[in-house]
């Protein structure tokens, strides 16, 4: 292997943990920015619906698998019903997705700083 490529070994020991920990946080939020926009765009009630419907049948033949129970929802008429809840499934797993990632960033940071630390004290 040329000088070149083993370039990146000299690169001081703190600025190259900064590298490594700008490119975990990137993948981490690159990742939930991915499930963020399944997560939105799954949530999805077009298609045929009978004159005679109940948002609750509509909801559960459709989305098996929900965070917020459709009985929760009140709203005007079944129409309205079925918007409220797609607004409240959304929201409900934009959360969940915001809470993994702040423990995952949170997790980053910890590592980091433990480490970071050791060092410094002369442990490692």
């Amino acid at each position: 292997m040329n000088a070149a490529g083993l370039k990146w070994l000299t690169v001081p020991l703190t600025l190259r943990e900064a590298l490594l920990i700008t490119f975990k946080f990137c993948v981490v939020t690159g990742a939930v920015v991915a499930v963020a926009y399944y997560a939105i765009a799954s949530v999805n009630i077009s298609g045929p619906i009978n004159h005679d419907f109940t948002a609750v049948a509509i909801i559960r033949k459709r989305f098996p698998l929900h965070l917020v129970s459709p009985a929760w929802i009140v709203g005007g008429d079944q129409f309205d019903v079925l918007f409220r809840w797609n607004i409240a499934e959304i929201k409900a797993r934009l959360t969940i997705l915001l809470v993994l990632w702040v423990l995952a960033v949170s997790a980053l940071v910890w590592r980091f700083t433990r480490r970071h630390a050791t060092r410094k004290s002369g442990l490692v």
